[in-house]
């Protein structure tokens, strides 16, 4: 049996693509803060790995729209943020959690570039 590999092309409104991406990127937050407290740990203290799908999505997304992937993960950190609000997480840890998927995924320069755009559209880096 041969299968192939080849991804089929799909077509979608934009506000349907929108949905699906910060839909996914909430999720993900929800998924992260979940498994945290299931296994007993305090935000806090733990480390904050969004995981493989996110890593997946993140990296194909900035390497064909950067500017979705930026979105993407200012929704994963925002949502996070939000839902944890009463654990002391700070916006740094959740960053980090973003850097786990270098070498991995992206390159220590792509990961570098999307952090500082990252903080950039957040208001964190008055630099560029």
């Amino acid at each position: 049996m041969v299968t192939s590999h080849a991804e089929a092309a799909r077509t979608l409104p934009s506000s349907i693509y929108d949905e699906l991406l910060l839909g996914f990127a909430e999720g993900v937050a929800f998924d992260v803060r979940d498994s945290l407290k299931r296994r007993g740990e305090q935000l806090p203290d733990a480390f904050l790995n969004p995981g493989d799908p996110f890593a997946r999505v993140l990296t194909w997304l900035w390497r064909h729209y950067a500017d979705d992937a930026v979105r993407v993960a200012s929704t994963y950190v925002d949502t996070l943020m939000r839902i944890s609000a009463d654990e002391r997480l700070t916006r740094q840890q959740v960053v980090d959690g973003i850097r786990s998927i270098e070498g991995h995924y992206l390159t220590s320069a792509e990961v570098d570039e999307l952090i500082r755009r990252l903080k950039r559209e957040n208001g964190e880096d008055q630099s560029s």
